[in-house]
């Protein structure tokens, strides 16, 4: 009897911004791996928010995909106003807005 191959890769992800995401194909007797944007590997490395998929077939000809979504957040913007000098006794208070 040919079964359906399971696959999955993982959960939702999240990261921030100029970060990396792997999705990696978890599966057994796979022969071929095809990902959204046509590439072929097991894993697969996302830096943009969105839906990554992969469908994979085995080796009787059998497929089955997983999907999966990834949100990339913004840095926050930082500002500590403009640079200060200080005596050696003096005190300074930061505020970031």
């Amino acid at each position: 009897m040919v079964t359906t191959p399971d696959i999955d890769i993982g959960i939702d992800g999240e990261i921030c911004e100029g970060e990396t995401y792997e999705f990696f194909a978890s599966a057994s007797d796979i022969s071929n791996y095809l990902w959204q944007d046509g590439s072929n590997g097991e894993t697969f490395i996302a830096s943009t928010s969105g839906q990554y998929w992969v469908r994979v077939t085995e080796q009787e000809g059998c497929t089955n995909a997983d999907t999966a979504l990834l949100v990339v957040h913004d840095l926050p913007e930082v500002d500590l106003g403009p640079d200060t000098a200080l005596c050696a006794e003096q005190e300074l208070i930061l505020d970031a807005y």
